[in-house]
């Protein structure tokens, strides 16, 4: 699951896009936006299972790339849906890639990496799951259909990322310099307990209760 560095700015590019594309869907008239968000519900859940299975195949110096491109799809079906939940989803999912990013980045932190799969693996309580749930609840009103898509993207997730995990255990069993990886550990501990802190956070921002 280990980022290369050279392309750690897709992590940055790829959430700051969402937040202009969600904010072009505000401003624009009423009809507009009521395709836009059509559109990226659609081009998101086709994003989420197509990046989902190819996660799972995939090698594991991209598979984290899989991920993140799986994940942009529960994003946009967030926000296309509209939903302060959906919302709430891709706001709890580009943080957690910020910090799994940052983790995944540091080349010696076979420790960081192994902490940071668990925490975008979708295992409950953990970030991954908290965020691509909310995805879930926050489109239930669009129908059957989207949620059940939604559900087989979220299990190609917890499989891909669950290789991720197999093959950062078997890292982190290496042993190696543990001061190299401090950064890498404090992002991963932060993409690690994002999940546990979503509950105050999202009563506090959104009103939200979990």
């Amino acid at each position: 699951m280990r980022v290369p560095e050279a392309a750690a700015w897709r992590i940055w590019l790829i959430p700051v896009a969402l937040v202009a594309v969600m904010r072009v869907v505000a401003a624009g008239p009423t009809v507009f936006s009521q395709v836009m968000q059509l559109l990226l519900v659609a081009l998101g859940l086709a994003t989420a299972i197509a990046w989902g299975c190819a996660g799972f195949w995939a090698d594991p110096n991209v598979r984290y790339w899989r991920v993140l491109q799986a994940d942009v799809g529960f994003m946009c079906v967030g926000i296309g849906s509209g939903d302060v939940q959906g919302l709430a989803a891709a706001l709890l999912l580009i943080t957690l890639h910020w910090l799994a990013g940052a983790a995944l980045s540091e080349p010696s932190g076979a420790r960081s990496h192994l902490l940071a799969s668990v925490g975008l693996s979708g295992a409950p309580p953990f970030g991954g799951f908290t965020g691509r749930i909310l995805a879930v609840v926050g489109a239930a009103f669009m129908g059957p259909v989207v949620v059940s898509l939604l559900l087989l993207a979220f299990g190609l997730q917890l499989a891909a990322s669950g290789a991720g995990v197999t093959e950062a255990v078997r890292r982190a069993g290496v042993r190696g310099p543990r001061p190299a990886e401090l950064l890498g550990l404090l992002a991963a501990l932060g993409a690690l307990g994002l999940g546990l802190v979503a509950g105050p956070f999202l009563q506090l921002a959104f009103g939200l209760h979990l």
